[in-house]
């Protein structure tokens, strides 16, 4: 039988897996965009359809999975987002947060990923510079999303007893309130 702590930590051990399917290779990037997130690798064609990679990484709670295989890891445990080469399991690059990460989303066409942490606010970190920013909140962020062209949208609890949620605009470069 396990503890609490051990089984909460047991079970946030995982098996970081996923299929790659289609062409990497060949589109277009941004001028300055990190390394990881271009894809200079060509999967599919008709002997290779499908290629799985499986890498047990540790405790986390979301990932994005990269061009290369890489992976951006939210690792709560140590209030960090690891880069992982999962063909070594080697941590290449991380980040260091206020708080636990919790849903990560990576900006396409810009060096953003954006972090849900479980603290009042939402932690942007730029891939390319290693500079971290936070947006400040009214609650505890629940979700991040893509908006429009520029702007995130976060979902994330209220202070106000009126409401039990609110979604909020933000610009991806200001971070101010749209």
């Amino acid at each position: 039988a396990f503890g609490k702590a051990k089984a909460a930590s047991t079970l946030r051990a995982a098996l970081l897996a996923f299929a790659l399917g289609y062409s990497l290779g060949g589109h277009a990037q941004a001028a300055g965009t990190p390394s990881f997130l271009q894809c200079d690798i060509e999967l599919a064609d008709a002997s290779n359809d499908y290629v799985l990679s499986s890498r047990i990484v540790g405790p986390l709670n979301d990932f994005v999975p990269l061009c290369n295989l890489k992976a951006l890891v939210a690792n709560g445990d140590v209030k960090r987002i690891q880069l992982i080469d999962l063909a070594t399991g080697i941590v290449a690059r991380d980040w260091q947060l206020d708080s636990a990460p919790k849903v990560l989303l990576q900006i396409r066409g810009t060096s953003y990923l954006f972090a849900t942490l479980d603290s009042n606010q939402v932690a942007r970190v730029n891939l390319l510079t290693d500079a971290v920013s936070y947006v400040p909140l009214d609650g505890i962020a629940r979700d991040v999303a893509s908006g429009d062209a520029g702007q995130i949208i976060i979902s994330h609890s209220t202070s106000n007893p009126a409401y039990l949620g609110m979604v909020s605009v933000y610009d991806i470069e200001s971070l101010s309130l749209v």
